[in-house]
């Protein structure tokens, strides 16, 4: 969420400039007369949130809101708004992050206007940037560890003004120490490996679990997690009772499990198994045999008897599911 402030003196000083002429306000946001002491304030709250690691999207979003652009508007329609918003802004004394001519902070200034291209880059540097900054909120230790670098101050706190972070001091720290971020996909270090054995799993996979590996041991981040789900060939399943294997087929979501029938079961030509499936659900299958002339026999007959069942095989990639194939042995000694 984009924080609220706190600070009850910037608001009042909005008031106090709100001159009630919205000309050009329309052209600033949506049509439903923001002002433009509202639009300082969006600005404000933005910068603000970016000083406190929130990431960009949340941020764009909530500026959007604020001052009323369309819910489809292109990133180009809102950054001109912001754009302008911002430079208007800046040349306000009572705006936080005002210009050095009006009474402002020189670096608080420079960080205002650096927060167009943050938020809304046009080129691949800048989104370079945004990218680190936002792999950064994704990973941020927000209770900074004794072991990491002070914040960099943004600001000198003069005339009561709060004191926020210069985050591209840690972006920049956090782009060194991962060279090549750009991004979904990048590893960010200190990197933890995983491998896991799936039973479903149609296909081997690698997934970057974004912060969740270890603590960096010197800045305030945390690694990301590398889980690496690989197939595999067989797992475990029961039937009526007893452990036995299933065994992936030439296709990986057809499957098949073996059964050697009793002596019973075979003289009486049917057998009922209780399948415990590597889904978590027991399946109840009945299997009679079948002569292959007449369709009905009275017995199973030395030898393998394969039965289809339709729908009981792992997951396909498409979100199917593929067959099981029971393979049922008899070893029937018929009299002479």
């Amino acid at each position: 969420m984009v924080p609220t402030t706190t600070e009850t003196k910037q608001t009042e000083l909005y008031k106090q400039t709100n001159d009630d002429d919205d000309d050009g306000a329309a052209s600033l946001g949506d049509r439903r007369g923001v002002t433009k002491a509202e639009q300082s304030h969006a600005v404000w709250v933005a910068i603000v949130a970016l000083c406190n690691f929130v990431p960009t999207a949340e941020i764009i979003d909530a500026f959007k809101l604020a001052v009323g652009c369309a819910p489809d508007a292109s990133l180009d329609e809102v950054r001109e708004v912001y754009r302008k918003a911002a430079m208007r802004s800046s040349a306000n004394r009572c705006f936080e992050f005002r210009h050095e001519d009006k009474g402002g902070d020189q670096d608080k200034a420079a960080f205002c206007l650096r927060s167009v291209d943050l938020l809304f880059p046009t080129d691949d540097g800048q989104e370079k940037w945004r990218a680190a900054y936002d792999g950064l909120c994704a990973r941020l230790v927000r209770q900074r560890p004794s072991t990491c670098p002070p914040p960099t101050q943004l600001g000198s706190g003069a005339d009561g003004e709060p004191v926020r972070e210069d985050i591209s001091v840690l972006v920049q720290q956090f782009i060194d120490a991962n060279e090549g971020y750009n991004g979904s996909g990048s590893e960010v270090s200190p990197v933890t490996r995983r491998t896991e054995h799936s039973a479903t799993a149609t296909h081997s996979r690698t997934d970057v679990q974004a912060g969740a590996g270890k603590q960096h041991p010197k800045y305030p981040w945390r690694g990301d997690l590398v889980v690496v789900t690989t197939v595999s060939a067989t797992m475990d399943c029961t039937i009526n009772g007893t452990q036995c294997t299933m065994s992936r087929r030439a296709l990986d979501w057809d499957l098949q499990v073996d059964h050697t029938l009793s002596s019973f079961e075979a003289y009486a030509g049917s057998a009922t198994l209780d399948l415990e499936h590597q889904d978590g659900t027991t399946y109840r299958l009945v299997f009679n045999a079948v002569d292959s002339q007449t369709g009905v026999a009275d017995e199973f007959d030395t030898g393998q008897h394969v039965r289809l069942c339709v729908g009981l095989g792992g997951p396909t990639s498409t979100g199917g599911r593929g067959d099981l194939y029971i393979v049922l042995h008899s070893d029937l000694e018929k009299e002479e």
